[in-house]
């Protein structure tokens, strides 16, 4: 992307940004008609909160990025920091 100016970024970025706007919506009716179905089997859903939903997160989080780093230690830190959400 270094070599496109800012339309032709603008022409990736704005459909990306839309796809992963529609994605959260698609992937929260997904889950709920899940929870709906696992629920029609006697399957309970827990739900964490607080810091413990805080620290289930925390370490699903790492636990994947450490398998990342396992298959790319050059590229799976690099990648890892381009995901992080700027302050």
């Amino acid at each position: 992307m270094d070599r496109l100016n800012e339309a032709q970024r603008d022409v990736l970025r704005k459909p990306a940004a839309r796809g992963e706007g529609e994605a959260v919506a698609e992937f929260g009716e997904e889950n709920e008609r899940e929870i709906s179905r696992q629920a029609r089997r006697g399957i309970k859903t827990i739900k964490f909160e607080g810091a413990t939903a805080s620290a289930y997160l925390a370490k699903a989080y790492q636990a994947g990025w450490d398998g990342i780093i396992r298959q790319s230690a050059a590229t799976g830190p690099k990648l890892r920091n381009c995901s992080r959400k700027a302050p």
